[in-house]
């Protein structure tokens, strides 16, 4: 008996997905989220941000995007292709409807800019939290910024790409 519920519960660990340590958000320039600057010019600019969920399997997640310090944004919308239509950039609650497992687009946040972002200036998703296949909530997930009004001391963060301990020690074999 003691066997039969140890196999249980190791079939259950296994089966269950997890996405604390592999799924982040990043922002970008372009909806095909290879941009990672935004120019700012102010002046009643429209400014876009493309927002996208980075690997790991779930099911929802709940984010906001606010303005970078010292920039004056008049929030428009968000259009995603779930359907949600939320009310303010800083509070987007979006359900995809199934157990999403690869990079996926999450819509596109827009802005009126009458007072641009200072040179330098970051945009991320936070506060955060992203709901697994489990329907476990996992909250403070990583959130890879956009550089604004870029120079050239200030450049993108490249990419990050999950992995695990063991791969790192295989580069050095």
């Amino acid at each position: 008996m003691t066997r039969l519920a140890i196999a249980f519960l190791s079939l259950i660990i296994v089966a269950t997905p997890c996405v604390a340590g592999f799924a982040y958000f990043r922002v970008a320039g372009d909806q095909a989220g290879t941009v990672c600057a935004l120019t700012d010019n102010g002046a009643g600019s429209l400014v876009s941000v493309y927002v996208w969920h980075m690997g790991g399997g779930a099911t929802g997640s709940h984010f906001g995007i606010s303005p970078p310090a010292g920039a004056t944004w008049a929030f428009v919308e968000f259009q995603n292709p779930f359907g949600q239509i939320p009310a303010s950039s800083t509070d987007i609650t979006l359900n995809y409807g199934t157990c999403i497992d690869a990079d996926t687009y999450l819509g596109v946040a827009s802005w009126i800019s009458t007072v641009p972002a200072p040179s330098c200036s970051d945009i991320a998703v936070w506060p955060n939290t992203i709901t697994d296949c489990a329907f476990v909530e996992h909250s403070g997930i990583f959130s890879q910024p956009m550089i604004v009004n870029s120079i050239v001391g200030c450049p993108c963060v490249s990419a990050i790409e999950p992995t695990t301990w063991g791969s790192v020690k295989a580069l050095y074999r």
